[in-house]
């Protein structure tokens, strides 16, 4: 069974514009390894003034959109700022991802970056409007 065009896009406005799925605010994450898909394997980049960056739904969200492939999917609505590496380098990352909390929680939903950056000290780090994607098929 799988979900059509239309359910996609319910679910995935429900979680990211309205906020009801999952409620609370979500965190964004850099990480240097390559996930898995039972959520191990992140590696986030320590110290040097590295944090998650908070990023609540509603319209920090766009709405759900349909493809002509099929593909729904939502981007944010907004940029997304990380802090400028201080102090030192956070390495190359190469991965991005969506937790439920500020430190520990759920890592949510991951994703590949286009291209892997090094972060050396001094370097910051923006997402730009629609380039944090969340794909469902």
């Amino acid at each position: 069974m799988s979900l059509t065009n239309l359910g996609e896009r319910n679910v995935l406005d429900d979680i990211f514009t309205s906020g009801n799925g999952l409620g609370g605010t979500f965190y964004i994450a850099l990480s240097t390894t390559t996930p898995l898909e039972d959520a191990t394997n992140f590696t986030e980049p320590v110290g040097n003034a590295y944090a998650r960056v908070a990023f609540n739904p509603g319209a920090n969200w766009s709405s759900a959109s349909t493809t002509g492939g099929g593909l729904s999917s939502v981007d944010n609505a907004l940029a997304v700022t990380f802090a400028a590496a201080s102090g030192g380098s956070w390495g190359t990352v190469t991965y991005w991802g969506i937790f439920d909390a500020l430190t520990v929680g759920n890592l949510l939903y991951f994703d590949i970056l286009n291209n892997a950056r090094l972060i050396a000290d001094g370097d910051p780090v923006e997402f730009a409007i629609g380039d944090i994607e969340i794909f469902l098929d």
